[in-house]
């Protein structure tokens, strides 16, 4: 008969640190800014928010108002090319809140996204893990002393 090795190439990347689930990879990412926002927010450095470098960051526009009274937020819409159980997202950065929103579609306003948790610097345990493509990472409050949120790094786990 045939040997049944189970796991072939590729699967020998190794478990994060500490009893955090695998990675999940990130194929692509974009800016999220419905309206009242301009639907534009610094497009061209969305890749450095999963570059692997925790030195370079995306970065919000500046405000001068908390956000609630403008708009309501704004942040990063990450797909990961399939569907993929998620149970924490690490977030390295500088935000003031976020909120971890999922949904099966790109959707195009805050409300087509499920929330699935909420934090802000650090590792984000959802409330319970959850499978889906899209992920949006929703700043809903900015660092009071900027005025302007930033993402180092986003990684997503599963459980």
């Amino acid at each position: 008969g045939e040997s049944d090795d189970s796991g072939g190439p590729g699967d020998g990347r190794n478990g994060g640190s500490g009893g955090t689930g695998r990675a999940v990879e990130i194929v692509a990412a974009s800016d999220f800014d419905p309206p009242p926002g301009d639907e534009s927010e610094h497009p061209g450095e969305v890749n450095l928010a999963f570059d692997g470098n925790s030195g370079s960051a995306w970065a919000t526009e500046s405000y001068d108002d908390p956000f609630g009274v403008l708009k309501e937020g704004v942040g990063l819409l990450f797909d990961l090319g399939s569907d993929a159980e998620v149970a924490s997202v690490r977030i390295a950065g500088d935000v003031g809140r976020t909120e971890i929103r999922y949904a099966d579609e790109p959707g195009d306003e805050t409300g087509d996204f499920e929330i699935a948790g909420s934090g802000s610097e650090g590792r984000i345990a959802l409330d319970s893990p959850v499978t889906a493509r899209y992920w949006l990472v929703w700043i809903t409050e900015l660092p009071e002393e900027t005025g302007s949120a930033s993402l180092a790094e986003v990684e997503f786990s599963g459980p």
